[in-house]
């Protein structure tokens, strides 16, 4: 659903390597969440925080369960402004 709506088909080398720094994951896993997130995402690419936190916990099954919740939320804001 969401890939419709993407005008870009991936994340560039760059944009990569800067979300791996702001968001202190690895940038394969940085790949994984925004291609889940482009998959998942609704009509008008929305997704909710609690659906991209399910996300999230696959795409990163490391991700530390303590800080879920500002992990995720960190990365889904990242995600969300990359895809404007």
């Amino acid at each position: 659903m969401g890939k419709k709506l993407s005008k870009n088909k991936g994340l560039s080398a760059s944009d990569v390597q800067r979300s791996s720094q702001i968001t202190q994951l690895q940038p394969f896993v940085i790949q994984q969440v925004y291609e889940a997130f482009m998959d998942r995402a609704d009509k008008k690419g929305r997704m909710k925080i609690n659906t991209f936190k399910m996300v999230y916990l696959e795409t990163n099954p490391c991700a530390d369960v303590y800080n879920l919740d500002m992990a995720a939320e960190r990365t889904f804001c990242f995600v969300l402004f990359s895809c404007l």
